[in-house]
């Protein structure tokens, strides 16, 4: 289980409240909007929660038990999986513009981190997955 499965699994099973859940929400979304801008470091996306980055930073942790910097790469990376599935024909190099990657470099070397391939190859299997 790569660590996207994991991160997964275990957002899925938080037992949080509504407010928790609330918080959740708004935070997963604001990334998503700051995604395409490249501006999805904390100090960014706290301003726009009208937070201060030490309280979004203690926030998520305490929801997640993993650092904001982990949370946002997971955030971004589902993106990034929905686009190879739902946009088979888009090039990597869009997909990691769309989702906010500075360079197709450091794209690449994240995925390989997170997922143990590239992404190239992941979307290689997507679409060997679809023809089954």
């Amino acid at each position: 289980m790569c660590n996207y499965e994991k991160f997964s699994t275990r957002l899925s099973n938080l037992a949080a409240n509504d407010k928790q859940k609330d918080f959740l929400k708004r935070l997963n979304e604001t990334i998503e909007n700051h995604m395409e801008r490249c501006e999805t470091d904390i100090p960014s996306i706290a301003s726009s929660l009208n937070l201060h980055p030490s309280k979004l930073r203690r926030d998520i942790k305490a929801l997640t038990g993993i650092t904001p910097a982990h949370y946002i790469a997971y955030i971004r990376f589902g993106r990034v999986l929905n686009m190879m599935t739902d946009f088979p024909h888009y090039s990597m190099a869009k997909i990691a513009e769309t989702c906010g990657f500075a360079d197709h470099a450091h794209f690449t070397h994240s995925f390989r981190r997170m997922f143990q391939t590239t992404p190239l190859h992941y979307k290689k299997s997507l679409q060997l997955k679809s023809i089954e």
